[in-house]
């Protein structure tokens, strides 16, 4: 039985993504995950992934009837992040050259909208799965606690010279700046706990590679809050938004994807092979007239 997982959205539509169709696939890229985490050793010992993946979509979507890609993206994007940065503020899909000659186009992955929605979108981005059994959450705790002395010196300078630059001169106390360092360690212990840019570059660490956030002005929470979101932009490589991931589709690509995803990712795709198109009532109708002649 396929597991779709109900959410509260604006559509109140029905979501299904790969990890959620493929539960047995899901489990071993899992356990993929876990094994391919290790740390450094010396004096940085900071957790880090040897696989470097990155999750597409499959083109051979181009080839279901349009009416089944509908329902398919329908259950996998979230439709109000993907209009927002593609049409009211676009800054995706805005090269013609990368989307219509080279195929490749950005979509907005739907995301459990909860506070390990970041690291969701990490392993999305990269694996196609969320970060279920908070691995990644601990390799990030365990990189900021054992290499606290290296994170704490670079955010010190970092929120120091960010005040300055918006014109406020103050100091803290040392006693001050280490119980807000305090406190962002235990955001990275927490599961659901909403994180911070501190942790956005310590993931970087961990990925061995690039993050950018795409941030959308407001989004909704399941009261239907609307909350101010501020656009975060670190670095360009694995894109994800405040409320899921940015993956590609493309006929062809460089990136290096984990035979596991590919074989989740086709599974997925044969649930929507299997859907016959709807028949349009203009269709029905000339079958009528038809029969009547």
């Amino acid at each position: 039985m396929l597991a779709i997982l109900l959410t509260e959205v604006s559509q109140q539509a029905a979501k299904c993504i790969p990890a959620m169709v493929c539960p047995e696939l899901t489990e071993q890229i899992r356990r993929e995950v876990a094994a391919s985490l290790h740390q450094r050793k010396g004096d940085f010992a900071c957790y880090f992934l040897t696989d470097l993946v990155t999750f597409t979509l499959p083109a051979d979507i181009e080839d279901l009837p349009p009416t089944v890609q509908e329902k398919l993206f329908d259950e996998v994007l979230d439709r109000d992040v993907q209009k927002e940065l593609e049409e009211e503020s676009p800054i995706i899909n805005w090269s013609l050259e990368l989307a219509t000659r080279l195929d490749s186009r950005l979509y907005a992955l739907w995301n459990r909208t909860a506070g390990d929605c970041l690291l969701d979108s990490v392993l999305q981005a990269t694996w196609g799965i969320y970060d279920k059994d908070s691995v990644l959450r601990k390799a990030l705790h365990d990189s900021l606690h054992d290499c606290s002395h290296w994170f704490y010196t670079r955010w010190k300078d970092w929120e120091s010279w960010y005040s300055q630059s918006f014109g406020l001169h103050f100091s803290l106390r040392e006693e001050q700046w280490q119980e807000d360092w305090a406190f962002i360690l235990s955001l990275a212990s927490q599961p659901g706990a909403s994180l911070e840019q501190t942790h956005i570059f310590v993931l970087a660490h961990i990925l061995r590679r690039p993050i950018i956030v795409y941030g959308v002005k407001y989004y909704k929470s399941l009261g239907n809050e609307e909350q101010r979101e501020r656009l975060l932009r670190e670095w360009l490589d694995c894109c994800v938004t405040e409320g899921g991931a940015l993956v590609a589709m493309q006929k062809s690509s460089r990136r290096r994807g984990h035979p596991l995803v590919t074989q989740m990712v086709d599974k997925w795709l044969d649930r929507y092979r299997q859907i016959r198109p709807c028949t349009s009532l203009s269709d029905g109708e000339e079958d009528e007239d038809d029969e009547d002649e």
